[in-house]
């Protein structure tokens, strides 16, 4: 996870000295949407493994370290959820800053998955009904719509 972190931090600096006119932007900010998306995935995996050790222990009776675990989950949870967010920003910077990118279907396919994902990630009902309605949307009008990926 520390070697995403640092990827994470290294593309943030580049990003952030390249000029928003230069043609390999949204290159980068893709390549930041990806690795978000993959520690978002890395930290949920740890919160889920913590949620069943949570489970476990209270089953058990030890309750001192279920409530840990689900402290742990928590805070996992709320990183997670971090991670998601700033994937969705960095494709939708691409979307509005670069709509005729050479990979936008791959944007919208990306963006697609990454609120679905967000929306599974959310434990509140609303939020979650919010984003997985954005979810397909996006792939719908953007996806589907553009003669992108299809339905069977």
């Amino acid at each position: 996870m520390r070697l995403i972190e640092t990827e994470i931090d290294l593309t943030r600096r580049l990003l952030n000295t390249t000029p928003a006119d230069d043609p390999v932007r949204p290159d980068i900010q893709f390549r930041q949407a990806e690795l978000e998306e993959e520690l978002r995935d890395l930290i949920a995996s740890e919160a889920s493994e913590a949620e069943a050790g949570a489970i476990e222990a209270e089953e058990s009776g030890e309750a001192e370290r279920g409530a840990s675990l689900r402290g742990e989950t928590a805070r996992l949870r709320e990183k997670a959820l971090g991670s998601a967010a700033k994937a969705i920003d960095s494709l939708q910077a691409i979307a509005s800053e670069s709509p005729d990118w050479e990979r936008m279907d791959e944007v919208w396919l990306h963006l697609a998955c990454a609120l679905d994902r967000r929306a599974m990630l959310s434990t509140d009902v609303a939020e979650r009904a919010d984003f997985a309605a954005r979810a397909r949307t996006t792939y719908d009008s953007q996806v589907r719509g553009r003669g992108g990926a299809s339905r069977p």
